[in-house]
């Protein structure tokens, strides 16, 4: 299931015309973005939709990583029906940088055989979270 533009575009389910892959994951991509910025809790309608305020969870590092991970799959497997088989990891960082990084591996639902996705997530030093 994709977004209402996408099953729109191919209603039968599949991806309609060349290049529809990359319109998916960049959809996927955008809507992950979206996911990330919305703490936990500010949809009524929703609660779980969202992470937790990180600002919260700095004081309770190292143990956070795993609270970030925990949630960014939850939130994923959850409420990104697009993608199956859904993987995050949590990725060391070799700088002295103050970051927190994850690696996102998935495949799309709507295109079989693809190749699987891979996004990275990072929490930067001011607390934002940033999605490639």
């Amino acid at each position: 299931m994709g977004t209402l533009l996408a099953r729109l575009r191919a209603p039968e389910g599949g991806l309609a015309v060349a290049g529809a892959e990359d319109e998916l994951r960049a959809s996927v991509l955008e809507h992950l973005r979206n996911m990330c910025c919305t703490r936990r809790g500010s949809v009524r309608s929703r609660p779980d939709y969202g992470l937790p305020d990180i600002s919260e969870l700095v004081h309770s590092f190292p143990e956070a990583i795993g609270k970030i991970r925990d949630a960014l799959l939850h939130t994923i497997e959850t409420y990104e029906p697009r993608l199956k088989n859904v993987r995050v990891t949590h990725v060391p960082s070799g700088s002295i940088e103050l970051m927190v990084r994850f690696e996102i591996r998935a495949s799309l639902a709507d295109a079989p055989g693809s190749a699987p996705v891979r996004f990275e997530t990072q929490v930067t030093a001011s607390r934002a979270i940033e999605v490639t």
